[in-house]
């Protein structure tokens, strides 16, 4: 029986990853820097991101890191603009049918405390974890352990909902039974590892009695 719903932030309660892509390829071409080689950064935590672009030099990969912060200053994500319709509703089903939320994301504390603020739904989650407050990064399950271990549930009592072949990756380690909605911006995103898809994360809500 499911008695919690672990979910990823990016790509999962917002359609983000192709604005993400879209600076990223705006701050590497004002840069100069040559992203013709590099791999697929969808899912990927930043730091992941900044040593691709920057493997050698650790001053350059911090200073390029604190540049696109700079770069986007002004032009600030509005979060609640990028909400997909069916995660309020979703989120107050699990709650009315008791079953324990959480959301597990690689992004800063500081950007998941921003989005929950900016987008109301801060009382709708149990619990919340960075992928900054655990040692290992996705793939790794860290994120989705440390969340089943402050919610007191078993990884066969867990769904875990995730778009990224990282967040996948990350929540099948961990033991749980994982769910990919469909990426509307992304819709060639490798999805195969997870346990099942669904066309939105209202699609939870039918797994729920295995």
């Amino acid at each position: 029986m499911i008695k919690a719903v672990l979910f990823d932030k990016d790509g999962v309660l917002m359609d983000s990853e192709a604005e993400y892509e879209r600076r990223r390829q705006i701050f590497f071409s004002e840069r100069g820097i040559d992203a013709s080689g590099f791999p697929d950064f969808y899912g990927s935590n930043n730091d992941v991101i900044w040593r691709t672009v920057e493997p050698n030099d650790a001053e350059r990969r911090a200073r390029l890191a604190v540049e696109f912060v700079e770069r986007f200053k002004d032009e600030p994500m509005i979060y609640a603009d990028y909400v997909y319709p069916a995660v309020r509703s979703t989120l107050e089903a699990l709650r009315a049918r008791g079953i324990l939320t959480a959301l597990a994301s690689s992004s800063p504390r500081k950007f998941i405390d921003r989005f929950l603020d900016e987008t109301g739904l801060t009382e709708l989650f149990d619990y919340t974890v960075s992928g900054e407050e655990c040692e290992n990064h996705k793939p790794a399950p860290d994120v989705y352990l440390r969340a089943m271990e402050a919610l007191g549930v078993h990884p066969d009592e867990v769904l875990v909902v995730e778009d990224s072949p990282l967040g996948i990756a990350a929540g099948r380690a961990a033991g749980a039974f994982v769910l990919a909605p469909s990426v509307p911006s992304a819709p060639g995103v490798d999805q195969s590892e997870a346990d099942a898809r669904i066309v939105d994360i209202s699609g939870v809500l039918n797994y729920l009695d295995r």
